[in-house]
């Protein structure tokens, strides 16, 4: 659910229309206009169908705001019956002790797969840093 904050302004001609302004992934503002606050939206719900995070202010994506729409997406699948409540939990956990430490202060829109890349060579390491310390073999 978008929230708008519909501004209005004249065109060249002098005519009033209405704009709203949002921030691109890098950072910088960005304008969507049109002639009545209704054909505004209608762009405005079209243009972020399909992005599920969108911002009208300047601050940056937290691994929080990720976290909460994720948790609303698994409650929606839980009462479909679609998941279990020991997933959610699983989720939760994983999301507690390895990725909000991992990605914390950063901005999710500037990601690059190098940070993805160093977060499962982080996690590889977890895993196989135990085993590789005990003088057990390992059969493959």
């Amino acid at each position: 659910m978008i929230e708008y904050n519909i501004h209005y302004t004249k065109d060249k001609n002098g005519k009033r229309i209405a704009r709203q302004q949002y921030y691109a992934a890098d950072g910088t503002k960005k304008y969507i206009q049109a002639k009545t606050a209704t054909a505004l939206k209608q762009k405005l719900e079209e243009k972020f169908k399909n992005r599920p995070l969108v911002k009208f202010n300047p601050n940056q994506y937290t691994i929080d705001d990720a976290e909460i729409l994720f948790k609303g997406h698994l409650i929606y699948k839980r009462g479909l019956g679609k998941t279990s409540q020991s997933c959610i939990e699983d989720y939760d956990s994983f999301y507690k002790n390895h990725i909000k430490p991992f990605f914390e202060n950063k901005d999710l829109r500037m990601l690059q797969s190098e940070d993805v890349a160093a977060f499962v060579y982080l996690i590889i390491l977890k895993i196989l840093l135990p085993i590789l310390q005990t003088k057990k073999t390992i059969q493959i």
